[in-house]
């Protein structure tokens, strides 16, 4: 796990055809008052199943329907755009963060 403070690349493509890596907000986290978010590595391989994806997307309340591509897809919007990940994180800063809706 890594700790994160203001814009980051949240996407990293290894080679044309290798592993995505993304980083994804660790679900269960307080938000801190210093607004860091602890980050977890999330690789997708060509061997990363539909099943994977969906538990993966349930962790951060985002839809699971379509096929593995638009899964993907999804995932890697969540991960570019930090300003989603708020949504999952209340005002208060005693919540928790949901793992799952």
């Amino acid at each position: 796990m890594s700790m994160h403070n203001g814009p980051v690349p949240t996407l990293e493509v290894l080679a044309k055809d290798g592993p995505d890596i993304l980083n994804l907000p660790r679900p269960g986290q307080p938000l801190r008052e210093d607004r860091n978010i602890e980050t977890v590595t999330f690789t997708i391989t060509k061997k990363t199943t539909k099943q994977q994806l969906s538990e993966k997307l349930k962790d951060y309340g985002l839809s699971m329907s379509g096929n593995r591509s638009d899964l993907i897809e999804r995932l890697r919007q969540f991960a570019q755009d930090r300003t989603q990940w708020a949504a999952y994180v209340p005002s208060n800063l005693k919540a928790l963060w949901p793992t799952g809706r």
